[in-house]
């Protein structure tokens, strides 16, 4: 797979969403202008037949009015139009918003209850493998059946939820088949479609809703009497003052009314029809990519197809409760509605087929969901001894970018591996709160000695020596693992801080500056893990659809000036190279986006101050604007072929603050 490609596949979705919503929209409108017209056509007919000038004719003149239209365009563009934008607004916070607008509870990393911990101890191992960021973990409590989804803005704000009902019944290899094929997903860039995709379609099913409200509207009108005046458009007509006529001619107008309204419920509902035809369209063949992703990863065909055939086993069959499942129904792992014309309208492949496809012998029958044991430990898999990465090993650069975005066992195996040499003490200790920032501060003081004076300084004014000597015993823990199991305990930690209060987030983060500081110069490694730190930190930040958007699909001049200040520090700083100019010019060489509006900074113009706002710039830009950045990162570190263990660390690091998810390397 290509991350890049699918990433920017992911964001082309998006476009043909946009223009299946406008078609749909305009459809919308003619229909709701059709419906009216009926009204007004029949209000005509019914009033010259009840005021005695004979049998009524149709006059063909009420057919076309532009002040109907316009008025009916108006209406129905403010309707859709505020729905979806309602529903979009109300999902700013990401992953999180959706998991708990569906009755979602998020999963505590401190929590006691064995199978709790086990989801954890999957999604984070998977995640690990991934190079994601660890998501948060949701149960939706009230779930019996069993069902999963994944969604976010983007990566760094994704959540992984599974139902009770999936907690309860599905084994180890079951979930962890079920959360692989959620991961899948977030890498194809599905997440951020999917929640455009709850927006657009509530958007559209407004519709229905809106021809109950006129229904109740005029439900209660109805029995008024009296001179009103009423324009639906080819005329005007006055009920009252006049006998037989006045009193028909309100009798015609509130059949007229009940007709529009009827006709309107109906386009409501021919609406939402559309509505499932969109999320079926769109979501369908992504659960076979999303099934076969999960089988090469985790290489255990059993796992998903197991949680398949219980799903079709059970009496649920996947299907939600939750009042809102219909809105979020293409995200789910299974089908989670009951449908009248399930092929028609169905967001996923039948269960029968998804299945073949992972095992084209299956028998055909489905298995009874049934309570599972709670699990012995978090995690029963064999625990490989592990040793310190070995400094004189190389990488092949184009070996790290290749690995962007992808799935597989081999990253599984080194993710255990990285697993395996966390100490269960140390594993538990990052769960809470105080453990994870005292790992973190052991990561920054592992960094190198040169700095280790004046580290201690600043640590002990704020810890008092019993807190100082167990970060001192984990720093050198820390020190006796391999590299990658350094970004590992990172990723725990942070993950384990953002559930804190935003005023401790903001205190910890100050801290660490002080560390970073306090020597009075920055490494590359103090920078990328301050950077990651920040970002998964302010994770819990509410963020709006255009703060995550691509704002820059060519390298326009702010993007080229992040660019350049990115070489140039990687080029000085990582590489070391004597010529930092010369290796800028050639890493530039057959990078078609860049050559010509990317050049060397000196470091009083290009240092790490700068470098953090060029990832910010860099990270909204296109992902194919991002690909040739890390090429030429690599051919600026790479110059005599290869990449060291420490080289390939920072390029990583640099990788992960792009959204751009590098998996370990087994360094």
């Amino acid at each position: 797979m290509d991350f890049f490609q699918e990433q920017d596949n992911a964001i082309r979705k998006t476009k043909r969403l946009v223009l299946y919503f406008a078609i749909g929209v305009v459809l919308i409108i003619v229909a709701i202008y059709l419906a009216v017209t009926a009204g007004v056509v029949a209000y005509d007919y019914w009033t010259q037949g009840e005021s005695g000038a004979g049998h009524g004719t149709i006059d063909t003149a009420l057919l076309w009015d532009p002040g109907r239209f316009l008025l009916t365009l108006v209406a129905v563009v403010v309707c859709v139009g505020l729905g979806s934008l309602y529903k979009t607004l109300s999902l700013r916070g990401g992953g999180a918003a959706v998991a708990t607008s569906l009755g979602g509870e998020r999963v505590d990393r401190s929590t006691r209850d064995p199978k709790r911990k086990q989801l954890l101890n999957v999604v984070e191992e998977i995640a690990i493998a991934s190079g994601v960021p660890v998501p948060e973990v949701y149960i939706l409590t009230q779930e019996s059946s069993i069902n999963a989804f994944a969604a976010g803005w983007g990566m760094d704000d994704a959540v992984v939820a599974v139902s009770a009902g999936a907690l309860e019944r599905l084994s180890r290899d079951e979930l962890q088949g079920v959360v692989a094929h959620e991961y899948s997903h977030i890498l194809h860039g599905d997440c951020r479609l999917n929640i455009r995709l709850m927006g657009v379609l509530f958007g559209i099913m407004m519709l229905t809703i809106f021809g109950r409200l006129i229904g109740a509207v005029f439900r209660g009108g109805g029995r008024r009497r009296g001179g009103t005046v009423v324009y639906m458009g080819g005329g005007r007509r006055r009920s009252g003052g006049g006998g037989g006529g006045g009193k028909g001619g309100g009798g015609a107008l509130i059949l007229a009314v009940i007709l529009v309204v009827v006709l309107i419920t109906i386009i409501g509902f021919v609406g939402t029809f559309f509505a499932r035809l969109i999320q079926a369209a769109i979501s369908r063949q992504r659960e076979f990519l999303a099934d076969a992703a999960a089988v090469q990863f985790t290489r255990n065909p059993e796992g998903i197809a197991g949680a398949l055939k219980k799903i079709g086993g059970s009496t649920g069959h996947g299907v939600l409760e939750h009042p809102s499942a219909g809105e979020a129904a293409h995200m789910f792992f299974a089908d989670g509605l009951k449908r009248p014309f399930a092929s028609a309208l169905a967001t996923h492949p039948p269960l029968k087929k998804r299945i073949q496809q992972i095992q084209p012998n299956w028998d055909g029958i489905f298995t009874e969901a049934q309570a599972q044991p709670e699990p012995e430990s978090v995690d029963p898999s064999p625990r490989p001894s592990s040793k310190p990465g070995d400094p004189g090993k190389f990488i092949e650069g184009m070996t790290i970018l290749g690995a962007i975005g992808t799935l597989s066992s081999e990253n599984m195996a080194t993710a255990k591996r990285i697993k395996s040499a966390i100490p269960d003490a140390m594993d538990t200790m990052m769960r809470e709160p105080q453990g994870a920032r005292e790992s973190i501060l052991a990561l920054l003081a592992a960094d190198n000695d040169a700095d280790d004076e004046d580290q201690w300084k600043v640590l002990k004014e704020v810890y008092p020596e019993e807190d100082c000597g167990r970060i001192r015993a984990l720093e050198g823990q820390i020190k006796t693992m391999p590299r990658e199991v350094r970004l590992g305990i990172l990723e725990l930690a942070t993950t384990t801080l953002a559930q804190s209060t935003e005023l401790d987030r903001v205190a910890f983060l100050k801290l660490v500056d002080r560390l970073i500081h306090a020597d009075e110069r920055v490494s590359h490694y103090e920078f990328c893990v301050r950077r990651i730190l920040r970002e998964r930190l302010n994770r819990g930040a509410r963020k709006t659809p255009a703060e995550t958007a691509v704002r820059f699909n060519q390298v326009e001049p702010p993007v080229a000036e992040a660019i350049s200040v990115l070489l140039s520090v990687v080029a000085r700083e990582v590489s070391a190279s004597p010529q930092p100019e010369q290796l800028v010019e050639k890493a530039l060489l057959e990078k078609y986006l860049l050559l010509g509006k990317v050049g060397y900074r000196p470091s009083e113009e290009g240092g790490l101050d700068q470098l953090d706002a060029s990832l910010d710039t860099l990270k909204v830009s296109s992902f194919a604007i991002r690909a040739q950045t890390l090429r030429a990162l690599v051919a600026c570190i790479q110059e005599d072929g290869k990449l060291s263990p420490d080289e390939a660390e920072t390029l990583r690091m640099i990788s992960l603050s792009l959204d751009c998810p590098v998996p370990p390397l087994g360094l």
